[in-house]
C-alpha cells in the first residue's frame, strides 16, 4: 500500500536477532519507528532527541511485571540503538510512513559526543561510558 502522493509505503516491517555482545549502531530514521520484543533476553534501547542527548534507556522484554515493555515507541527523528542483555534476542520493527534507505541516517562517529554514547550494564543496572558500534 502507498501513502499518498508520495510513492511511500504506508508502513513497513521486519524481525531480527540480536547475540550476545551485538548491538544496532546509533542511527535515526525519517518515520516513527515502533520495536516489538518477540523472544529471548531482554533488550535496551537507548533513545535521544539529538547527538548531544540525553539518551533514556528503555527496557524491553517478557518481565512486564518487572517494569520491561512489550513494544516501545521511537519518534521520528530520534537517535536510537539497541543491545541484548543476554546470550540472543528476537525483536522486530514497525515503521510508518514505511522505511526507505533515503531517510535512514547514521552519524559520523567523531562527531558525536561521548555523554550520547552509553551502554546498559545489566550486572549493575547502571549506565557506563562505552566505545559505540561505530565505524562499523
Amino acid at each position: 500500500m502507498i501513502a499518498g502522493n508520495a510513492g511511500r509505503a504506508t508502513g513497513t516491517c521486519i524481525y531480527f536477532l540480536l547475540k550476545a555482545g551485538q548491538e544496532t549502531h546509533w542511527h535515526a530514521v525519517d518515520a516513527v519507528e515502533i520495536w516489538h520484543y518477540y523472544a529471548g533476553a531482554s533488550l535496551i534501547l537507548s533513545c535521544a532527541p539529538t547527538l548531544e542527548g540525553p539518551a533514556v534507556d528503555q527496557h524491553l522484554g517478557p518481565g512486564i511485571g518487572a517494569g520491561q515493555l512489550p513494544q516501545a515507541i521511537v519518534p521520528e527523528g530520534h537517535w536510537q540503538k539497541a543491545a541484548t542483555t543476554g546470550a540472543w534476542t528476537l525483536v522486530g520493527c514497525t515503521v510508518s510512513p514505511g522505511f526507505q534507505f533515503a531517510g535512514f541516517t547514521q552519524p559520523v562517529y567523531f562527531s558525536i559526543p561521548k555523554s550520547i554514547f552509553c551502554r546498559f550494564e545489566p550486572s549493575r543496572s547502571t549506565l557506563h561510558s562505552s566505545r559505540p558500534a561505530w565505524p562499523p
